[in-house]
This record gives structure tokens, sequence and C-alpha cells, in this order.
């Protein structure tokens, strides 16, 4: 979106479709392609990550700082002039978005036989 935005509010881009599963709020003009194509969604995201065997009480110690950043109005300000919607979340939440991608990004790359050159 970040690289989008600009162009698209100036006219010099028609975006046809947004590629998340609903529409994107900065051009609420430009539909989902989830409304053509069932189930479609790709969107990139943001997550803060810990080396393997953090402790867990550090762990949930970050996760509370970033959810406490994210909620002030200038973070989400910010945020939203890069194209970006802020969620934030348990550290489960991430956990939970890195599975599926992972899962569904291997499963579709079986499907079309993809293969590293």
């Amino acid at each position: 979106m970040v690289n989008v935005l600009p162009h698209a509010q100036s006219g010099k881009l028609r975006v046809l479709g947004a590629s998340t599963a609903k529409r994107a709020s900065e051009l609420p003009d430009v539909p989902a392609l989830a409304d053509a194509v069932t189930g479609y969604s790709v969107a990139s995201w943001f997550g803060a990550v810990a080396p393997k065997g953090t402790p867990p009480s550090i762990v949930e110690r970050l996760n509370a700082a970033i959810n406490k950043i994210i909620k002030y109005p200038e973070f989400r300000k910010n945020a939203a002039v890069e194209g970006m919607t802020v969620t934030g979340g348990t550290t489960e939440d991430i956990n939970k978005l890195v599975r599926g991608d992972y899962e569904r990004w291997t499963r579709l790359v079986k499907e079309a036989n993809i293969k590293a050159d």
C-alpha cells in the first residue's frame, strides 16, 4: 500500500483491486479481490520476534509494551499514512498468523509444483 497509495491518490495509477479480504480504508472505492474470488486474501504484515528460548515472561512483557505503543494516536496516524492497519494482539495471535501463512504458502507451492532453481 505504501508504494501504491501516493500514485493512486494523485490519479496517476488506477487500482483495480485490493489483495486483502476487505476494502482498504485508504482506497474505499477500490473493491477487495475477495469480492470476486471467494476466500482470496494476500496481505503483508509486520510483527516483532524474539530469539528462540527467550523466557516467556520477557516475551509477554515485550508484547504488552508493543500493544501499549500501538495505541498512541501519533503511532496510528503515522502507520495510516504508510497505508498500514494496526491491530496488535497476543503472542498466540502472531504465532497463529505465522503458522497459517507457512501452511498456506507451503500448500500453494506444492500444488503449483514450484521448484527452486
